[in-house]
């Protein structure tokens, strides 16, 4: 296992959205769960990314594609 260097910073947060964190967060831990949750942002930000240079490189895709995509997707655990 990777050893990770960490450090400690401050943040400030709205008290109803750290209220429901610290209900969902593993022992209360809620510098594992920011961590979480800002590494699933980061992960989604580059997939976007790509997405952009991929769209500038070959552009969009076009819409009768996207339609099969979504009826194929529709009935799927993930719609």
């Amino acid at each position: 296992m990777k050893v990770m260097k960490v450090r400690k910073i401050s943040l400030t947060l709205p008290g109803d959205l750290l209220d429901e964190a610290r209900q969902y967060a593993d022992d209360g831990n809620i510098s594992a769960y920011v961590a979480d949750g800002l590494r699933r942002r980061i992960e989604f930000d580059r997939a976007r990314r790509l997405l952009r240079e991929i769209d500038d490189e070959w552009g969009p895709i076009p819409e009768d594609v996207r339609e099969k995509a979504r009826r194929a997707w529709q009935d799927t655990p993930f719609s």
